[in-house]
């Protein structure tokens, strides 16, 4: 998945915020990237979302890239972060935040779980290891 992918994923999930867009066409302006969309983008000063995500989303349309469901993007997003950690992109413990920070939050896993939570994507292990972890730090002297 490239970043525009993750990025719209992001958006599905309300996850994305109007300085982000900003920061990401900047980097694509450096690399040589230039769409008339991006104006208003870099333009917004400060950023809001209301400003920028609809000049941005237009921008995905070009590209090819559209918005996913929640339901797709959830998918998209724990693939992700998941190649990032597997392919040493990222630290695991850090991956393992930013994924649970995207996507905890603002999904259901509940009413899709069967077993334990997070068991109908396959995460629960992962949720364990991050709440496991997130006890250790928080009380290390009980734990």
């Amino acid at each position: 998945m490239n970043e525009l992918a993750y990025i719209a994923s992001r958006i599905a999930f309300g996850e994305i915020t109007a300085d982000e867009i900003q920061k990401t066409v900047n980097a694509l302006l450096v690399k040589g990237v230039y769409c008339d969309h991006f104006v208003a983008i870099i333009d917004s000063k400060p950023p809001t979302l209301g400003e920028v995500l609809p000049p941005f989303t237009a921008y995905l349309k070009e590209q090819g890239v559209t918005i996913p469901t929640k339901d797709e993007a959830v998918w998209q997003i724990i693939a992700y972060h998941c190649s990032r950690i597997t392919s040493g992109i990222v630290d695991p413990l850090a991956g393992l935040q930013q994924l649970i920070k995207v996507i905890y939050w603002n999904y259901d896993f509940h009413k899709r779980t069967k077993h334990y939570l997070g068991d109908s994507h396959g995460l629960e292990h992962l949720i364990g290891l991050y709440w496991g972890y997130d006890d250790m730090m928080a009380r290390p002297q009980e734990i």
